[in-house]
This record gives structure tokens, C-alpha cells and sequence, in this order.
């Protein structure tokens, strides 16, 4: 029960924290732009412009430097939590003491907590396929992922969490979904080929098809997204990114977007984005990008 509890202050607060960072960045790029859009009139003195766009220059290094501190606060408490991890771009397999395997995908972390009696598997972010090892005395292997929680004894699936939910795929064998956070419920049992989704607060009441090649498809460096919303897209697409994304569009999570993403050309996924949706891509320095309007 202390573990729950403090998990779900460790939830709030990684809450909290990406809200508060992505109204701070929409704000200090607008101001920015609003700067120096707002005084562009000629005035026929060709040192004052040279001035203007020095002071451009310097105004949008500066906040490339602040940022790159900025976003990365929301992570430092959880990676503290975190057994094993990877960084930006970067995916590792990790084999567990029970000899099952667990694939990362980049930027994400898992926290391990291995007993006589049970083998416990928390999703602190991101995602992670597992291949889970039988075992003669079978112990429950639990994976944990926000409020879901998954029961197996020998098989193989993915569990993904994003900002607003978690879900599980499977592709060999069967689990039982349930939420972990809410009163007890019967168990939704999950074949091969079938997927959960499961928000935040809503219990998972049953499963849908899924296509194979979709399940854990960031292996090879693919996303199938159906309509999620584009700050969830583009906090997948920043964990497989060496340069952050941010915004300087109010609410993107009102943007709803489909497609199959390159994971492996995270730039060229985000180009596709910003044309489909009037947005455009601007760099700043050599570490960020930043999807706003036109």
C-alpha cells in the first residue's frame, strides 16, 4: 500500500511538471516571436536592423540553453527510481535474474522488485517487450504500467505507457489485464494478437484485435498511431530523437493524428506532422526543434 501511494504522488507530480513545462515553452517562444514580429516596421536604418536580428540571435541560443534544463526536469525523480534504462535514441535488452528478457525501447526505464514468492515488473515510461520465462514452481510475473496492472506466468508482450494511458499487446500466449490503482475486478484475459488499452482512471473492460506487425513494431523502427494526440506523438518521437521537440502551439494536445512514424528519421516523421496540420519545423542551434504555427 506505501509503494501504491507513493507512486501515485510520483504520477501527480510528473503530471504537474509537463504541464507546467509546456505552457512555460508555447510562452517563451510566443514572446519571442511576438517581439520581434511586432516591430518590423522600416524605419531606413540598416544598423538598428542588424542590431534587431543580432539580438534574435541571442534571444533564441539563449532560450535553446534554457530548455534543454527545462524539459529534462520532469525525469531526474523517475530515473532515480528506475532498475534499468536507456537514453535518448538508444534501445538495450536486459536479460532478468529468472532468465527472462525484457526489450527496452529509448528513453525508457523499468523498476524490478524480484521475490520468493512473486517476480514484479514496474513501467516507470515508455515502452518494453517482455518474453517471460516459465519457471517449474511458477511465481506470478506482475508487470505494472500506471494504473494497469498484468498477470502472466510464460509468455511474450509489450507494455507501452503513454502520458494518458497504458496498454498492453500480445503476441504469444495470454495475460490478465486489471487495474492496479482501483477496487478489484475481474480480469480481462488477453490473447495472442489482442490489445488493452487502459486511461488513467477507466478499468480495462475488454480486448481488440490488433495486427501483428504492429505489436512492439518500434523494434524496427516503426509507429503505428491511431488518433492519439499530437503531444503524446511527439513525446515518443523526443525519446527517439538526439535534438528535443517542443511547441509553441497553445493546447496540441487538441491535434488528433494518424500514420505509421520512421522512428529511425524522428525529423522527417515530424515534418510529416507539421504538413499535415498547417505547422511548421523550425531548428534552433544544434538541439532543438520547435513545431509552431505559421
Amino acid at each position: 500500500e506505501a509503494n501504491k501511494q507513493a507512486w501515485s504522488t510520483l504520477e501527480r507530480g510528473r503530471g504537474l511538471a509537463y504541464a507546467a513545462r509546456d505552457a512555460g515553452v508555447a510562452s517563451m517562444i510566443s514572446d519571442i516571436d511576438n517581439k520581434h514580429t511586432t516591430n518590423t516596421a522600416p524605419t531606413g536604418a540598416v544598423e538598428r536592423l542588424r542590431q534587431k536580428r543580432h539580438v534574435v540571435s541571442v534571444s533564441l541560443v539563449a532560450l535553446a540553453a534554457v530548455l534543454l534544463v527545462y524539459l529534462s526536469a520532469p525525469m531526474i525523480w523517475l530515473w532515480m527510481a528506475a532498475d534499468h534504462r536507456t537514453h535518448e535514441g538508444k534501445m538495450a535488452t536486459i536479460t532478468l535474474q529468472d532468465g527472462s528478457s525484457v526489450q527496452l525501447g529509448a528513453d525508457s526505464a523499468i523498476a524490478v522488485d524480484f521475490s520468493k514468492a512473486t517476480r514484479n515488473v514496474s513501467v516507470l515510461v515508455g515502452e518494453a517487450y517482455f518474453e517471460v520465462k516459465s519457471e517449474v514452481a511458477p511465481r506470478p510475473f506482475v508487470v505494472t504500467s500506471g494504473a494497469m496492472q498484468v498477470r502472466v506466468t510464460g509468455t511474450a508482450f509489450e507494455v507501452r505507457r503513454r502520458r494518458a494511458a497504458s496498454s498492453v499487446s500480445v503476441s504469444e500466449g495470454e495475460i490478465r489485464v486489471q487495474s492496479a490503482t482501483g477496487p478489484t475486478q475481474r480480469a480481462v484475459v488477453v490473447s495472442a494478437g489482442n490489445t488493452v488499452v487502459q486511461g488513467l482512471k477507466a478499468m480495462p473492460t475488454s480486448a481488440s484485435p490488433t495486427d501483428s506487425k504492429e505489436i512492439a513494431a518500434w523494434r524496427e523502427g516503426r509507429l503505428y498511431v491511431e488518433d492519439w494526440s499530437l503531444s503524446e506523438l511527439v513525446d515518443v518521437l523526443n525519446r527517439y530523437s538526439t535534438r528535443r521537440i517542443v511547441f509553441a502551439v497553445w493546447q496540441p494536445s487538441r491535434i488528433r493524428v494518424t500514420g505509421v512514424y520512421n522512428l529511425k528519421r524522428p525529423l522527417n516523421s515530424l515534418r510529416l506532422i507539421a504538413l499535415s496540420n498547417g505547422l511548421r519545423v523550425r531548428s534552433i542551434g544544434s538541439g532543438l526543434h520547435v513545431l509552431s504555427p505559421y
